[in-house]
């Protein structure tokens, strides 16, 4: 399940010029994580304290006010914004805004963690494509980061795409060969230190590890992503005095009540919960319909004989779809869709490769409405929280010379319109290519 394919970074580059180039306004989710990145930087500390006031995303423990997420995506974000201080050190830059208020510094931090996550699985969910059926890597991968809610998280402070990535990346590792398996392990570790709810993920690549590679290679897996949960545990342990308190357990807002319900907040899957993921105003089957096509490609997938691989990635989509539906608040506040689901999307997508085989011309049109309404939600989604255009948004393509602010937007467009373009081209080419064996076998 790996192949590489011609023109990947031609690819990659238009999914980063299409998905990437919003700046978002500051949320508490740039804070909370940012304030963690900067306590460890500057105070060696794992309180934020200095910051608490300005986040509603925190918890309390022992007199101390801590981030409420997993540690992950601040210690990715580290680097950048130690790199941006010294930066602005260097050019005596006096400037009092914190980091998450200057435009240009949160760009670059989204996009050097979750905007590479973005990236990076994209590049592993084409050459998965390509292994599995060769001249669909293009199609599915632009399908995946710019007609589901991927590309819009893409450029945000959110965990989901960059935990997605490293479980991806974990179940690819274990499909190719036994030496391998720590590796993938590792690969988990890193995705839970991300995002807590990675560990249903964690799962699934286990019981894979152990049906394709034997239980003595499961010892390997769990090796390799040690480190990670020794990490997580000193974390934890240094914030709130045990390695087995997670931050979810001392969430001080508005949703503190609701978040010591249940499994942190997670009860049984709900109707209402089901219509909130499903149909609601940014749901997955009115902006993303092309997923229905993803997900009856991995029954083929399942027919055709790759039914380990197949089992697996409908094993974490269903996982991760009744964790959703059975979250009290499924969107988790301003958010382009339901997007505790989004670390599944890559293993989901994965289907995509049977579903435009099979099925070319309808999950081509499933997948122009989906990357139709993906691009007007990354564009409006952290602005109004609605399918709503009223404003342009700032794009960082509007600061380089010559470029005004309808120009960058524009700029966005095109590029989407121009990967919808090379995405329909590759794949009438590969079903051209396809017929022309057929009919050669049958003379």
């Amino acid at each position: 399940m790996w192949r590489s394919y011609p023109r990947e970074w031609l690819l990659l580059s238009l999914v980063a010029i299409g998905a990437l180039g919003v700046i978002n306004p500051p949320n508490v989710q740039d804070i909370t994580r940012l304030s963690l990145s900067r306590s460890l930087a500057e105070r060696g500390a794992v309180d934020i304290d200095p910051y608490h006031r300005l986040t509603t995303d925190r918890a309390f423990f022992d007199g101390h006010w801590y981030s409420d997420k997993a540690p992950g995506l601040s210690l990715l974000a580290l680097p950048t914004v130690e790199g941006l201080r010294g930066i602005d050190a260097l050019r005596h830059d006096r400037n009092p805004l914190p980091v998450w208020k200057r435009v240009g510094h949160i760009w670059l931090i989204r996009v050097l963690t979750s905007g590479l996550g973005l990236l990076a699985t994209a590049w592993l969910l084409g050459r998965a494509a390509e292994g599995l059926r060769p001249g669909y890597a293009a199609p599915v991968v632009i399908t995946f980061a710019l007609g589901t809610m991927a590309g819009p998280l893409g450029v945000s402070a959110f965990e989901h795409v960059v935990a997605g990535a490293f479980g991806f990346a974990a179940l690819v590792a274990a499909t190719r060969r036994p030496s391998l398996v720590p590796l993938a392990g590792a690969l988990g570790g890193a995705a839970v230190l991300c995002e807590y709810q990675a560990a249903l993920i964690v799962a699934v690549v286990a019981i894979y590890v152990a049906f394709r590679h034997g239980w003595r290679r499961l010892l390997g897996f769990c090796a390799g992503g040690a480190p990670a949960a020794v990490g997580l545990g000193l974390y934890d342990w240094a914030a709130f005095g045990s390695p087995l308190h997670l931050s979810y357990k001392y969430v001080a807002n508005s949703y503190t009540e609701e978040q010591q319900k249940g499994f942190f907040g997670i009860g049984s899957p709900t109707l209402h919960g089901a219509h909130l993921v499903f149909l609601d105003g940014k749901g997955l089957l009115l902006v993303s319909p092309v997923l229905v096509a993803a997900a009856a490609g991995l029954v083929l997938l399942w027919r055709r004989g790759v039914r380990a691989e197949a089992a697996a990635c409908a094993g974490v989509t269903a996982l991760f779809l009744f964790a959703n539906m059975a979250y009290f608040a499924p969107y988790g506040g301003v958010s382009p869709g339901p997007r505790f689901f989004a670390p599944a999307l890559p293993f989901l997508a994965l289907g995509l490769v049977e579903a435009y085989h099979r099925w070319p011309i309808p999950t081509g049109l499933l997948a122009l409405w989906s990357v139709s309404l993906t691009t007007l939600d990354g564009i409006t989604w952290a602005i109004l929280n609605k399918l709503y255009y009223r404003y342009t948004p700032n794009t960082i393509w509007a600061r380089a010379p010559l470029i005004k602010t309808q120009g960058g937007f524009y700029l966005l467009f095109v590029a989407v319109g121009v990967a919808v373009a090379y995405g329909a081209f590759e794949l009438v080419r590969t079903k051209r290519r396809e017929a022309s064996i057929t009919a050669r076998a049958a003379r």
